[in-house]
């Protein structure tokens, strides 16, 4: 739940100390970089915003071509890639047979 959370805070550049340590421990990513990749969105002008930020949106961002971003800010998009890839379910029910 804390990662959820965590990836929620992130989505609105609302995040603290805590929850940098959750990303940079469950994603294996260097806080210190994170938080300052982090203060730098907080700078930019043009970034996804409002509440129902998504993390598509913010990937689609990042990853636009001939930008750079996604060198600049990779701890950032790895969170969000690595977090869009994590299973809801084990699935259990699909190999429950009728």
């Amino acid at each position: 739940m804390n990662m959820i959370q965590s990836i929620g805070n992130l989505l609105v550049l609302n995040i603290n100390s805590n929850d940098i340590s959750v990303l940079s421990t469950a994603f294996d990513l260097n806080s210190d970089m994170l938080k300052t990749e982090i203060n730098l969105l907080k700078h930019t002008d043009n970034i996804p915003k409002g509440e129902k930020n998504k993390c598509g949106d913010w990937i689609n961002w990042l990853t636009q071509s001939n930008c750079g971003r996604e060198t600049i800010f990779c701890n950032v998009i790895k969170a969000l890639k690595t977090f869009m890839i994590i299973p809801v379910t084990s699935c259990a029910c699909e190999r429950l047979v009728l």
